[in-house]
């Protein structure tokens, strides 16, 4: 199981990709959550999302959030939105089941870009996920958005 928070889903997602492109498997990864990516999202559509296409196996979740003002911040700064930041409109991405955690994500600490270990909705969403193997739709979650676009939220 890998959990990335914030930049360090530069880090994760780039080795992973890479390793990838090298085809070094990593047969032990079932499960990959990005939570509050700080990731150019174009980047992320256009070279993260195909290079870690050929992962198999591997569960891929998402947790972004509108009211994370790390993420609105980092935006104005680099000039383009953050795979994390639902504010204008939720992310989605073939392979990846993206969580809305906006209605859930306290700003008690570090500008709501913490809600990942503030929130026991996220912290209970990721258990079920580790715990009983389930995919979005097997969790308590609300569907949204028509295909292909697909997105869920937590309340």
């Amino acid at each position: 199981y890998l959990i990335a928070h914030s930049m360090g889903n530069r880090l994760v997602t780039t080795v992973l990709k890479d390793r990838a492109a090298k085809g070094k498997l990593i047969p032990n990864l079932k499960e990959l959550f990005l939570a509050a990516p700080d990731i150019n999202a174009e980047i992320f559509q256009e070279i993260i999302v195909p290079g870690l296409a050929s992962l198999q196996g591997v569960h891929r979740t998402i947790y972004a959030s509108s009211t994370d003002l790390a993420l609105r911040a980092s935006k104005v700064v680099h000039d383009y939105r953050r795979v994390g930041d639902t504010d204008g409109g939720v992310f989605t991405f073939d392979g990846f089941e993206t969580i809305d955690a906006s209605s859930v994500a306290p700003v008690l600490r570090a500008f709501g870009h913490s809600y990942v270990v503030d929130s026991t909705k996220v912290i209970g969403d990721i258990s079920e996920t580790l715990t009983m193997h389930f995919t979005a739709d097997q969790r308590s979650l609300q569907r949204l958005g028509s295909a292909p676009r697909i997105w869920w939220t937590l309340e």
